[in-house]
């Protein structure tokens, strides 16, 4: 199988790894991997990574936070990875059935 990378992808994936910006108060982002990853700090001081849907609190600085994002985000790929070895997934049973009614006698 020959994988190459497409115009899109190239576009995608314009190397801005490590070069955060700030795109709001208390709120960086950069590119990793073609997706962004999100550093936020919220009004209480608690700070927090996003990258691909998956997410991470704990941080004591956004210093901190911004070092730690390359390693969150190899730890992010390699849950994506085992979603994808783990393909197809089991389709979940439903936990119950819900009738919806407007009659309100018992």
């Amino acid at each position: 199988m020959e994988i190459k990378l497409s115009k899109a992808g190239n576009y995608q994936y314009l190397d801005a790894s490590h070069r955060w910006t700030l795109a709001g108060d208390g709120y960086y982002e950069t590119t990793l991997a073609g997706q962004r990853l999100k550093a936020v700090q919220y009004e209480d001081g608690r700070i927090r990574l996003d990258y691909m849907g998956y997410e991470c609190f704990g941080f004591e600085s956004m210093e901190q936070a911004r070092k730690s994002a390359q390693e969150f985000a190899l730890q992010v790929l390699e849950l994506v990875k085992q979603r994808i070895l783990d393909f197809p997934p089991v389709e979940p049973r439903p936990v119950m059935n819900l009738v919806i009614s407007d009659d309100l006698e018992p």
